[in-house]
């Protein structure tokens, strides 16, 4: 197994990218837009009154930002690589 020494520092060198920074900051920012607006429009709506309603949007926005970076880990993988 004398290939995983090399796969790690590869992964490492790689992840020290200024660009790559940028971009973990660019999704995390949007993965908080995309909850706080989540959260906003169901609290305009009037749906986390009760502790049912907020364990449904928990699970919820749960799914929806484990799909959104599934789809960017898709096709983030492809072109960084």
């Amino acid at each position: 197994m004398t290939f995983l020494p090399v796969v790690q520092r590869e992964l490492q060198v790689s992840a020290r990218r200024p660009h790559l920074c940028w971009l973990r900051l660019t999704a995390a920012l949007a993965a908080a837009g995309v909850a706080g607006g989540v959260l906003l429009v169901e609290d305009q709506m009037g749906g986390i009154a009760s502790s049912l309603m907020a364990t449904t949007l928990g699970a919820r926005l749960f799914s929806l930002l484990t799909h959104a970076a599934f789809i960017g880990c898709a096709f983030a993988g492809p072109l960084l690589t």
